[in-house]
């Protein structure tokens, strides 16, 4: 007995401090002909009737993560009020080494349940009181702590001292998209950084909840709690700062966020949940005594990783990528220029200009495809114009001269130096790729 009255205490420490540190398995209720889900436990929510509970049902009912009180209840509504149908009691015995399930009816749970037992033998939950979700059909949505998950169909109960005073049942859905655990290099690249010189160094945490979206995947808005900036350690409890207002201009420009609809709202998976960003930059290195254009390279973040590995690349002129860098091909001779970001990803070959990469013009610049084919690129790295073009101008005034054809020929006595693009079919392109003039 004394082993169980330490487990008890156990269980009701874990109540008071809401433990929810995996996901819990919750009750089962019926109303309009149907079995749901229920999101919660309502017994557990009066902590005297849980004691009785655990008191009144057997020492060796078995326990997991997933359901440590070791019962289940079924609840029905009838006349408007939750009553308790039954209580299933998974036990384990250690002589046959085997589970078996015990049933108590509503009319064998006088003792524990007795300020809320009545002489038909029902038991009504009037302790209750609050806004419950009752679930059925496949998960939506799923997070491995206590009953945060949405299903695919959902009723919202609200109860007042047991009675349920109204329902409202919705259908939730999922559409695919960006998830926000796997763009935070993308925020950190979009960041506005340069507007922030005080806290270039540091590492600035985001601690966001109420994530709102349209239903086509925008962002629409979210609630900043606080701000966390390390090492200097302080703390921006301000919703307004203009730290919080880049970060969501940064959100903004993310497309399509993976939508769910859930209880008539558009949000994401985490109802919850910090974002840290800090400036990355990768710095190159070379064993050879001068840094310069064609020796081979590693490029290190900001702790000393390595992040692009020794002889990887050739240099060329990028000493330091706080967005964007320019590599040489680690080959003898008709290298190409390779765009990397501060992650050391390659983005894209760049179109040579000047002995060098391409020089941004109007906040593009020329790249290229594996076939050699000219497109534009704006300075964050993103490809603004698809490489399609046999030969390409830069933007000047709002337009760049393209065309889909032509050949590359010597300049007459340039001795091979100098060439010159030949092509009948010229055109004119705005930045969205548009054809406004021949």
């Amino acid at each position: 007995m004394r082993i169980k009255n330490y487990f008890t205490i156990i269980l009701l420490l874990c109540f008071f401090l809401q433990a929810k540190a995996t996901g819990l398995s919750g009750d089962i209720i019926s109303f309009n002909g149907d079995s749901w889900v229920f999101m919660a436990k309502p017994i557990n929510m009066d902590s005297t009737l849980y004691k009785r509970l655990m008191d009144f049902i057997p020492d060796n009912h078995c326990v997991s993560t997933g359901n440590w009180e070791g019962y289940t209840a079924f609840w029905e509504i009838q006349n408007d009020y939750l009553c308790l149908q039954r209580i299933e009691v998974c036990v384990y015995d250690e002589t046959s080494r085997k589970d078996s399930t015990l049933i108590y009816h509503a009319e064998a749970l006088q003792a524990p349940f007795l300020p809320y037992y009545y002489e038909n033998g029902s038991v009504e939950a009037r302790w209750l009181n609050g806004e419950f979700r009752a679930g059925k059909g496949d998960l939506v949505r799923y997070v491995h702590s206590g009953f945060d998950r949405n299903m695919e169909t959902e009723c919202v109960l609200r109860i007042k001292n047991g009675k349920v005073i109204n329902t409202t049942t919705y259908h939730n859905y999922k559409k695919p998209g960006l998830k926000i655990i796997d763009v935070q290099d993308e925020i950190i690249r979009k960041f506005p950084w340069n507007r922030f010189p005080k806290y270039k160094s540091q590492r600035i945490t985001f601690v966001i909840r109420n994530f709102q979206l349209t239903n086509d995947g925008h962002f629409k808005d979210c609630d900043i709690r606080f701000i966390l900036l390390r090492p200097i350690r302080e703390t921006i409890e301000d919703g307004n700062h203009p730290l919080a207002i880049a970060f969501k201009e940064t959100l903004k420009s993310i497309y399509p966020w993976e939508v769910l609809f859930i209880n008539g709202k558009y949000t994401i998976e985490y109802t919850d949940f910090t974002m840290p960003i800090w400036r990355k930059y990768l710095t190159a290195h070379t064993t050879e005594p001068y840094l310069e254009v064609g020796v081979p390279v590693c490029y290190l973040n900001e702790r000393g990783d390595t992040i692009v590995p020794y002889g990887k690349y050739r240099y060329c002129q990028t000493d330091t990528i706080k967005e964007l860098g320019f590599v040489y091909e680690n080959k003898p001779k008709d290298a190409r220029i390779i765009c990397i970001n501060n992650a050391g990803k390659e983005l894209f070959y760049v179109f040579k200009y000047d002995n060098g990469p391409d020089y941004i013009q109007e906040g593009l610049f020329r790249i290229m495809n594996e076939d050699g084919l000219v497109g534009f690129a704006d300075s964050l790295g993103n490809v603004v114009i698809k490489p399609q073009f046999k030969f390409a101008n830069p933007f000047e005034n709002g337009k760049a001269k393209v065309t889909f054809s032509g050949e590359n020929k010597e300049v007459p006595d340039s001795k091979g130096e100098k060439h010159y693009w030949d092509s009948s079919n010229w055109y004119y392109i705005n930045k969205n790729d548009k054809i406004i003039n021949k």
